[in-house]
C-alpha cells in the first residue's frame, strides 16, 4: 500500500509485477486493483496471467498456440539476458524484428541495465564482473557504454533506415520509417558527411544538411540528400539524425569503396622482373622481386616468406576454421606474367580448394573457397601463426571498433580503426 501511495502518479510505472520468475504473492493481487487510483494492469512475471504472456528466454517464432504463436498481449519481462559483451545486443534485432511485426506484441525487458559486480575487498574494492560474476548489463558497471550499447541504440532508434547499398546509381535518397508513437519526422534534424578515410585524424570530407521529410508516426516516406557530384570519390558515407531536442539519434555509416576497389587501388602487379619457380620433391620455392615464398608441395600451405630484411615470421596457413584442409593435387601454371599455384576440386576427396597467384611485383594473393564442416558454424576465417610478440597491433578499415557478430551486425560504424 506504501508502495503504490508513493508512486501513485509516478510517470514510469506502467504495470504492476507481483514477484518474479515463481515468487508470485497470489493473496496481495487484489490490492493491486483497489489500492491504485489508475487501475494500471497487474502482470506475474513468467507466467500468462491477466491478458499477458511473459514468459522469459524464449526463441522468437516459438510456441504452439502461445507466444508468438498465442492469442494473449506478448510481453516477455525478461528475453535476453545480458551476460558478458555480446549478451543484448546479439540477436536483439532479430527479436525485435519479430516484435515490430506482431501486432499483439508489446515489446520486452532486458535483463538488465548495468553490470553487476563483486567488490574484491582482497584487491582494493576493484569491480570484478569476469566470469559469471555479473556482467549482464547493456552499460558496464561504471555506466561505460559497450558494443552492445551502440548495437541496442540503432535497433531501438525511433526513426529507422533501410539498408542502402551506394552503387553508381544511388540518387542520395533514403527509406525512413516513423516509428514515434506522436512526432512528425519533420521534427528531426538531418545531417550527411562524406569521408576519404585516412589513418589517424586528417580524413577528408564534404557535409551538409538535408531538408525534413513529412513523415507521421506508424508511416515510412523518404529523405533526399543533395550529394555533390563527386560523391564516388569518397570512401564512405555519413547520416546523423538528431531528435527534436538536438540529440543524437544514431549515425548511420554506408561503404562507398568496397574491399576489391580498395585492393585494387593498393596492390602493384607489375615488377621488374620475371616470377621465378623452382621445386623438389616437398616444395615450391618462387621469388619475385626481392620476395622469396615457399609452398608445401602437398598441402598447399604457405610454409616461409622472406624479402630484404629478412625472413617475415607470418606462414603455416591458411588453416581453416571449423573446417577441413582437404586441399590436394596442387599444379602450377603462368597465367601471363603471373604464377598460379592452385589445388584440384574433387567433390568426395578434396571440395575445399586453394589458389595462389604470385605477382612479378613480389605482391601474393589467396583465394580460398570453402565449406564449413559445420552447418551452423560459430566461427569462419583461415588461420596463420604469427609470434604474438611481434604484435604490436592492428589497423584496418571496417566496421568497428567493437567486435562484429553475424547476430549483432547493428550498432558499429564503418570507418578505420587502430586497437594496441
Amino acid at each position: 500500500k506504501e508502495m503504490m501511495l508513493n508512486d501513485e502518479n509516478h510517470p514510469s510505472i506502467i504495470f504492476w509485477a507481483n514477484g518474479n520468475e515463481g515468487g508470485h504473492n497470489r493473496e496481495l493481487d487484489h490490492l493491486f486493483a483497489e489500492e491504485d487510483i489508475q487501475k494500471r494492469p497487474l502482470i506475474h512475471p513468467w507466467e500468462v496471467f491477466n491478458g499477458f504472456e511473459t514468459t522469459h528466454y524464449r526463441e522468437f517464432n516459438y510456441g504452439i498456440g502461445n507466444y508468438d504463436h498465442g492469442h494473449n498481449i506478448l510481453m516477455p519481462t525478461e528475453f535476453l539476458h545480458g551476460m558478458w559483451d555480446g549478451g543484448h545486443g546479439a540477436g536483439i534485432e532479430d527479436y525485435w524484428n519479430a516484435m515490430w511485426n506482431n501486432p499483439l506484441s508489446a515489446g520486452g525487458f532486458l535483463w538488465d541495465f548495468a553490470d553487476q559486480a563483486v567488490v574484491r575487498t582482497d584487491k582494493n574494492g576493484e569491480l570484478d564482473t569476469d566470469g559469471n560474476h555479473g556482467p549482464d548489463g547493456i552499460v558496464g558497471p561504471y555506466h561505460e557504454k559497450e558494443g552492445s550499447f551502440f548495437t541496442i541504440k540503432e535497433v531501438w532508434s525511433p526513426v529507422f533506415v533501410e539498408k542502402r547499398e551506394m552503387t553508381a546509381g544511388f540518387d542520395g535518397s533514403f527509406l525512413l520509417e516513423n516509428r514515434y508513437a506522436f512526432t512528425n519526422l519533420n521534427q528531426c534534424t538531418y545531417e550527411w558527411k562524406l569521408k576519404k578515410l585516412k589513418s589517424g585524424n586528417d580524413a577528408e570530407f564534404k557535409a551538409g544538411k538535408a531538408d525534413a521529410p513529412n513523415v507521421k508516426p506508424f508511416e515510412k516516406g523518404k529523405l533526399q540528400i543533395n550529394l555533390p557530384a563527386d560523391w564516388r570519390s569518397f570512401d564512405a558515407l555519413y547520416l546523423t539524425i538528431k531528435d527534436f531536442y538536438g540529440k543524437e539519434l544514431f549515425t548511420w555509416s554506408f561503404p562507398i569503396t568496397l574491399p576489391k576497389a580498395d585492393a585494387d587501388k593498393m596492390v602493384v602487379i607489375t615488377g621488374p622482373s620475371k616470377v621465378n619457380l623452382k621445386e623438389d620433391a616437398n616444395s615450391y620455392q618462387v621469388s619475385a622481386n626481392g620476395i622469396d615464398f615457399t609452398f608445401n608441395k602437398t598441402t598447399g600451405l604457405l610454409q616461409k616468406a622472406k624479402n630484404a630484411n629478412g625472413t617475415v615470421p607470418f606462414a603455416n596457413g591458411p588453416v581453416l576454421q571449423e573446417a577441413e584442409n582437404n586441399f590436394k593435387n596442387f599444379t602450377t601454371k603462368m597465367d601471363g606474367q603471373n604464377l598460379v599455384i592452385s589445388s584440384k576440386f574433387d567433390k568426395k576427396e578434396s571440395w575445399n580448394t586453394l589458389q595462389w597467384t604470385i605477382y612479378p611485383s613480389g605482391w601474393l594473393k589467396m583465394e580460398v573457397k570453402y565449406f564449413p564442416s559445420a552447418y551452423f558454424t560459430t566461427f569462419v576465417g583461415l588461420n596463420f601463426s604469427y609470434p604474438e610478440t611481434e604484435m604490436k597491433s592492428v589497423e584496418y578499415k571496417g566496421n568497428g571498433p567493437y567486435r562484429v557478430w553475424k547476430n549483432r551486425m547493428k550498432g558499429q560504424q564503418f570507418g578505420i580503426w587502430k586497437k594496441d
